[in-house]
């Protein structure tokens, strides 16, 4: 099986664009969710000591739970470079789905690149039909 181009290089584009939007925004990614993810791995913590105290009996305060140093770095939530990444991996993932269920759908046979042109343009389609704009049929003469 070889992996058309057109869904090969699609991962560059996809980057450009979020760095595109990001840059647009004035804002940088891990800025956005920072301080909530950082509170409710904080609140994820002091839950798990609670109900351990409770569990165990323990009434003179909560169990201390000491990080491991893999979750000390996570805790304060993904990195930039974490939230491009994730993103991008799940763009490939979604898109090389809808790839081979439209390779199934329209019995196709693993012909790739002909499935990735009508997986685009099926979603420049639904894109433009979700934004209301209306395509007129030219005659031909």
């Amino acid at each position: 099986m070889i992996i058309p181009d057109l869904y090969s290089n699609a991962k560059g584009g996809t980057v450009s664009c979020s760095e595109w939007l990001k840059n647009l925004n004035h804002v940088s990614y891990g800025c956005l969710t920072f301080k909530y993810e950082r509170g409710s791995n904080c609140y994820l913590l002091m839950s798990v000591q609670k109900n351990l105290a409770r569990k165990f009996g323990k009434h003179d305060g909560p169990i201390l739970i000491i990080p491991t140093a893999e979750f000390q770095d996570r805790i304060s939530g993904a990195s930039e470079k974490d939230t491009v990444h994730t993103g991008l991996a799940y763009t490939v993932e979604c898109s090389a789905t809808q790839i081979m269920c439209l390779v199934m759908r329209c019995n196709l046979r693993l012909n790739l690149r002909t499935t990735v042109y009508v997986n685009a343009i099926q979603k420049g389609f639904k894109v433009c039909d979700e934004a209301s704009v209306t395509f007129v049929q030219m005659a031909r003469g």
